[in-house]
């Protein structure tokens, strides 16, 4: 039975570094950094795609416990939307270019392995309702937030993406105003 990141402390996971992707990562490498064999690797998460789903679910909470005291701060939806597009668009500032490429190995390695895909789903979902939430206006109707909260977080996961790469046209503050308009264009703000 698998094990939990709460289960092998040294061997919690962390975000890597940008320069090594999933597909070079090795139980060996795992294993040096977090001082422990391999062996004790392969007993607490039995695969690597496990430990990718617990090292994702390990960023994720950190994320999404730290995006919701940023969401708290703007009185109205716009403001609340705009302090979140703000700071999932600032990578360097926040540690999210690393989140970014673990999400672009977790969207990876979701083709080929139903776990890693299950939790990609859960992310996703978990993703959608956070922008739902923090768009939810007077007026605005549940099934135009649903839409609304799909497509932006498509959007902001492909501006994130180039942020991420440091793309030159993609600039932070661009990609911020590029989703705060489509925003303000779907929800008639």
């Amino acid at each position: 039975m698998p094990r939990t990141v709460a289960g092998c402390r040294s061997c919690r996971p962390r975000p890597r570094s940008s320069a090594s992707g999933f597909d070079d990562t090795r139980v060996a490498h795992i294993a040096d950094r977090a001082g422990v064999s391999g062996g004790t690797i392969i007993y607490h998460f039995q695969t690597l795609d496990s430990l990718l789903v617990e090292a994702l679910e390990h960023a994720e909470a950190a994320f999404y416990s730290a995006a919701e005291q940023i969401v708290t701060t703007g009185e109205t939806p716009q403001a609340r939307l705009r302090s979140l597009v703000e700071w999932v668009l600032s990578p360097a500032d926040h540690g999210n270019r690393q989140l970014a490429a673990l999400w672009i190995d977790t969207w990876s390695q979701a083709t080929r392995h139903a776990g890693v895909a299950a939790s990609r789903a859960a992310q996703d979902e978990r993703w959608r309702s956070l922008i739902a939430g923090v768009a939810a206006g007077p007026g605005t109707a549940p099934r135009e937030l649903e839409r609304f909260a799909v497509g932006f977080g498509a959007l902001l996961d492909g501006l994130m993406i180039q942020v991420a790469l440091e793309d030159a046209s993609v600039t932070p503050a661009t990609a911020c105003e590029v989703a705060m308009s489509w925003a303000e264009a779907v929800l008639h703000w």
